[in-house]
């Protein structure tokens, strides 16, 4: 379960490109107003012939020139907004602030596994690739690439997926190792109750058999669950 679950977390920075951007419906609606908007021109400016030297077509010009200064005022502040080729700063933190947020938990949990862990080359592993996810994804953000093809995004998704499951093996391993650490060491507290004890200095005669069994299930009941 927790490599199926770290698979699906690391599929999900990639998912997009796994859909087409516009449906095959979408694709062919598009197409048929671009031809539906060719014939409309044709048809207009037929009608624009016929009313050449009327007050109609001069108020039509009037206002043509009108509309066409307000959408080149349109484009000059469109222009003005972009942050990073993004259409608004709205949009740029929308993309950069999940990407900066992943960054820095990554370089938070490697810079406390490497100063209190460093043995814990699974938790190297797992944060580093995260680390690389959100890099990529920035990168993209402040100078956007040509952007990939599906085979290199699926090639990307099985790496990564792989270094995910890998560290999430290494982690298990290493937390087991620490169990069974953690076991020799109560097994040492146990025998040294047990065996190296002094009991007649420490316990009454006659609760020396209480203490000795008491002792035995202690000791078993903490390696059993441990």
């Amino acid at each position: 379960m927790p490599y199926l679950i770290a698979i699906i977390c690391i599929l999900s920075f990639f998912s997009s490109s796994f859909f087409p951007s516009k449906s095959e419906k979408f694709l062919t609606a598009k197409k048929t107003h671009i031809q539906a908007k060719a014939k409309r021109t044709i048809a207009l400016e037929n009608v624009k012939k016929i009313a050449i030297g009327t007050k109609e077509y001069e108020l039509y010009l009037k206002e043509k020139l009108a509309a066409d200064l307000a959408w080149e005022e349109l484009n000059r502040i469109a222009e003005e907004d972009k942050v990073f080729n993004f259409t608004s700063i709205h949009q740029f933190f929308y993309s950069f602030g999940w990407a900066f947020g992943v960054f820095l938990y990554a370089i938070f949990n490697l810079f406390r596994v490497y100063t209190s862990n460093p043995n814990d080359i699974g938790y190297k592993v797992l944060h580093t690739t995260i680390l690389s996810i959100s890099i990529f994804y920035m990168c993209w953000i402040f100078q956007p690439l040509r952007d990939l093809s599906v085979v290199s995004y699926y090639f990307a998704s099985a790496v990564t997926a792989t270094l995910i499951s890998y560290s999430v093996y290494l982690m298990s391993k290493y937390n087991f190792s620490d169990i069974g650490k953690l076991q020799l060491l109560l097994k040492d507290v146990f025998d040294f109750i047990l065996f190296e004890v002094k009991e007649k200095e420490l316990i009454k005669e006659n609760k020396k058999e209480i203490f000795r069994k008491r002792s035995i299930t202690l000791m078993k009941n903490a390696l059993d669950n441990e």
